[in-house]
């Protein structure tokens, strides 16, 4: 049950969005920000924080690997990149691509 004394504050909440490798939509809310980009077992992934009650909006996103050629554009956002140590270490950017 939530606490009543906070029923009339802004909410906001942290949702999580697995980013194939390529490209990917999700829908987020107006003002949403990534609070973290990193992997879940092996999965490139975003973790964003968003309010629920905001007008809802579509993010392109992307994952990068290092020393991929032509895929990030002159207007692409990077949103933060990470380390996946399987096998092989990986090093993997993530992007947001304006619509």
């Amino acid at each position: 049950m939530p606490d009543p004394r906070f029923l009339n504050e802004p909410q906001r909440v942290v949702l999580k969005f697995p980013a194939p490798h390529r490209d990917r939509f999700i829908n987020v809310t107006e003002g949403a920000t990534v609070v973290l980009a990193d992997h879940q077992e092996g999965v490139p992934t975003l973790w964003v924080e968003m309010d629920p009650d905001a007008p809802p909006v579509e993010w392109h996103v992307m994952s990068v690997a290092t020393g991929e050629f032509d895929r990030i554009g002159p207007d692409d956002v990077h949103l933060g990149s990470f380390v996946v140590r399987e096998g092989r270490w990986l090093v993997w950017h993530m992007y947001r691509r304006p619509t």
